[in-house]
């Protein structure tokens, strides 16, 4: 009876071909709002906040962050900074520059999930060069 050609019959078991439905995705809107003010004799401190929303299918994703920076001198620049995220958490992060090389890390509370990030880039200027 199991190896009679009816255990294979695809006809008895009711199935059938369904044609799959078409998948579409977009990106999302970005709005981003920001600002930096210098400050100091030569205007070697700055201070500045970013705010930015991602608008999503169901929901709004928020953060704001705020930067501190001190440029004494063109090739060395320090910044620390602090964002906090909508429903996620705080990171906390801080950048040295050193001529053409960026190091960099920053710490980010998000319960048990958190992390640490560490980067090392270069920069490479585009342009005019201007001196302050």
């Amino acid at each position: 009876r199991y190896m009679s050609d009816d255990l294979f019959d695809l006809d008895m078991y009711e199935m059938r071909e369904v044609e799959p439905e078409g998948y579409t995705s977009g990106l999302g809107t970005s709005v981003m709002l920001g600002g930096e003010y210098r400050l100091g004799p030569s205007e070697q401190f700055s201070a500045g906040a970013l705010y930015s929303a991602r608008f999503g299918e169901l929901n709004t994703t928020s953060a704001i962050t705020f930067v501190g920076g001190f440029v004494p001198r063109s090739f060395f620049n320090a910044s620390v900074s602090y964002s906090y995220v909508q429903r996620t958490g705080s990171v906390v992060g801080g950048l040295l520059k050193l001529g053409n090389l960026l190091l960099g890390a920053e710490y980010a509370f998000a319960g048990p999930q958190s992390s640490y990030n560490f980067f090392l880039g270069i920069g490479i200027g585009i342009g005019k060069r201007t001196e302050r």
